[in-house]
């Protein structure tokens, strides 16, 4: 055989070697990826899993003694969650990743945010080792109609408190004009004891609460009112006027009711006609009546009112 022969052979079986190393080592590869990949599907279905299992909620609270806003962290699943960060409107504001706060299952554990509460809401999440992510907000807003209030978002941004409709006795009417308001009087108005009355002549009172959602301050002024309807057969309508009343019971000259945002007041409404002392008597014993109570004045320097639907009085 030649030498050219012989070279041919060689050649050929070298380049078929090469061919064989490189398909080999592509299988190889190839395995080596399907094996790293099954290992990663499994790793990630793990981390799934853990994360289902880690189980927790969150409610902001606040330190009275420090002012600062606190994280109650309820872990509610069966294994323990470690918390690694703690967001306030989005800004980082606890890093625990070298300490992580453990909870264990079913505990629940308090977390100092260092944030100063100011009056204004705030989101919260806090983030675990295993990357899940609670959020809440502090303080929670008040349901429509809670802790007694009627809520703003159906009538306006004043809140009437439902626990804190009330009615007085007028120590005396000379010539048919408020004297003083009897206020060791104070009665809940839902159920009035006409019987009780001197000359019939009654004062109301309600606490209001500032809830506006721009924070503006609301002024009342001396067209702001209470209506009571008589409900059925031959209905009528009595009105009671804003009135202002001193710490004694005493009646001094109208003046305007200034609520700033967040702020509760007691206002009264007593008198017949707008800015005037007349007395008004009470429906006669058995008048159901529907109370609504009409707000006038300014907000944010503004003129404005609101009408309210409030309860139901029965004269008894």
């Amino acid at each position: 055989m030649s030498n050219r022969a012989v070279s041919s052979v060689l050649g050929g079986l070298f380049t078929i070697a090469i061919l064989v190393t490189v398909v080999a080592a592509f299988f190889a590869a190839q395995q080596s990826f399907n094996a790293r990949y099954q290992v990663g599907v499994r790793e990630a279905e793990e981390h799934s899993r853990q994360m289902l299992l880690e189980r927790f909620s969150i409610t902001g609270q606040l330190d009275a003694s420090s002012g600062k806003i606190v994280v109650s962290i309820l872990n509610t699943g069966p294994d323990p969650v470690r918390i690694v960060a703690v967001f306030v409107d989005g800004t980082l504001v606890r890093d625990l990743t070298s300490a992580p706060e453990t909870i264990n299952a079913l505990v629940t554990n308090l977390v100092t945010t260092g944030v100063t509460f100011n009056d204004v809401p705030v989101s919260i999440r806090v983030l675990s080792e295993r990357g899940n992510v609670a959020s809440t907000v502090y303080p929670i807003p008040a349901p429509p109609g809670g802790n007694g209030e009627l809520g703003a978002s159906y009538v306006g941004p004043l809140k009437m408190n439902f626990d804190a409709f009330n009615y007085y006795k007028i120590g005396s009417a000379p010539g048919n004009k408020i004297d003083n308001v009897v206020l060791g009087s104070v009665q809940g108005a839902y159920a009035i004891d006409t019987a009780s009355l001197d000359g019939d002549y009654i004062v109301f009172s309600v606490d209001i609460r500032n809830r506006d959602q721009d924070k503006r301050t609301i002024v009342l002024d001396q067209f702001s009112a209470l209506h009571d309807t008589k409900v059925g057969v031959g209905s009528s309508t009595k009105t009671w006027f804003l009135i202002t009343v001193d710490a004694a019971g005493d009646l001094v000259p109208l003046q305007d009711v200034t609520i700033k945002y967040d702020e509760t007041v007691r206002i009264y409404f007593g008198s017949g006609s707008p800015g005037s002392q007349d007395a008004v008597k009470a429906f006669a014993p058995g008048t159901e009546a529907l109370v609504n109570l009409v707000f006038h004045g300014t907000i944010a320097g503004k003129e404005w009112s609101q009408n309210s639907p409030f309860v139901v009085s029965l004269f008894e």
